[in-house]
């Protein structure tokens, strides 16, 4: 019998009235659900999870326990992309959504994963290829010692190739030009919230993973609030990118406290100019479609690490959501271990 005063968690077919699942389903369609956040990085170095990314901040799950979440929901480090095993990772995340929170910089699961979402950070060539690099010799090192020594070796390029994460930009499939290459004001942050495929389970299994993360800290503390707002997403419904004012442009900026900062920012959908950058989920998949043969003919000429399988993988993602939204109800009890 289910405990008095909870609610009865939904599944992904009972809420929003699109075609397909959405973010409009939030939180009660993605259960069961784990949170990836950032973790602090250590500075005699414990394991590889410790070199090559920022510390995260409280900031960033500021609002979190706005969103309603089951009581059973978990918080795991990002740490563990990078000391688990593929048959580990399978088995803990394969049957339960995913909430990844943090930029590339700060959050190891969006940074090696970004691919995965429908919306996400447009991580260049260059720092692909650095970051590849570096996670095949951090595979290697198996002890304190060893990564203290490679810490020490690396100090020369490791701020500077953890702040290639930090790059603005994002990948759009919806907007014309493909690739919004957003300069930080100094009164904007911008962020991304998208939904993506949860790349540890079954290729059919409707298991999903949602992306919120900002530039800075503000936009991945509003990326996570508008989760909350499930009716935001009416006309984003797979997510999009956000642009947050810090503080809200009524308010007079200079009067404004650091420690008010947060509380008094607003975030918007951000517009391309006069484009509202809205579609639905045929228009998206519409577009996505405009795209592929473009990719694989190798017209698109982009400093982004972009291929025709990351396109292929989005219309299959958006496939599954149709049929998750209309077909079985997803198990509400997780099967993973951990």
């Amino acid at each position: 019998m289910r405990k008095a005063g909870r609610k009865a968690p939904r599944t992904l077919a009972s809420a929003g009235p699109l075609t397909h699942a959405s973010l409009l389903d939030f939180p009660g369609g993605f259960t069961p659900l784990t949170i990836i956040v950032g973790d602090k990085r250590e500075d005699e170095p414990k394991n590889a999870g410790d070199l090559f990314a920022f510390s995260s901040s409280t900031v960033d799950d500021r609002w979190l326990l706005r969103l309603g979440l089951e009581r059973e929901t978990e918080k795991i480090s990002d740490k563990v992309l990078m000391t688990a095993d593929d048959e580990w990772l399978r088995k803990r995340f394969g049957s339960t959504h995913i909430l990844a929170i943090g930029s590339p910089a700060s959050n190891l699961f969006t940074r090696e994963l970004n691919e995965c979402f429908l919306f996400r950070f447009a991580i260049s060539v260059e720092t692909k290829h650095k970051w590849n690099e570096t996670r095949r010799i951090l595979k290697g090192l198996r002890t304190p010692a060893a990564l203290s020594r490679f810490k020490e070796e690396s100090r020369a390029d490791l701020r500077q190739t953890m702040r290639l994460f930090k790059q603005p930009g994002f990948l759009a499939f919806n907007f014309r030009n493909l690739k919004l290459g957003i300069d930080p004001a100094e009164n904007r942050d911008f962020a991304v919230v998208s939904l993506g495929c949860n790349p540890f389970a079954a290729k059919d299994a409707p298991y999903f993973a949602i992306l919120a993360a900002g530039v800075h800290h503000p936009g991945t503390a509003h990326a996570v609030k508008m989760l909350g707002e499930p009716l935001l997403f009416e006309r984003h419904p797979f997510g999009g990118i956000i642009e947050v004012q810090v503080p809200s442009d009524e308010f007079n900026r200079d009067m404004v406290q650091w420690h008010e900062k947060i509380k008094d920012s607003k975030a918007v959908w951000h517009r391309a100019g006069a484009e509202s950058l809205e579609y639905t989920p045929e228009e998206f998949l519409r577009r996505l479609g405009e795209w592929l043969p473009r990719v694989e003919k190798g017209e698109i000429v982009t400093d982004v690490a972009l291929s025709a399988d990351e396109l292929k993988g989005h219309i299959a993602l958006i496939e599954l959501l149709a049929a998750a939204k209309f077909g079985e109800a997803v198990p509400t009890s997780a099967a993973g271990a951990g």
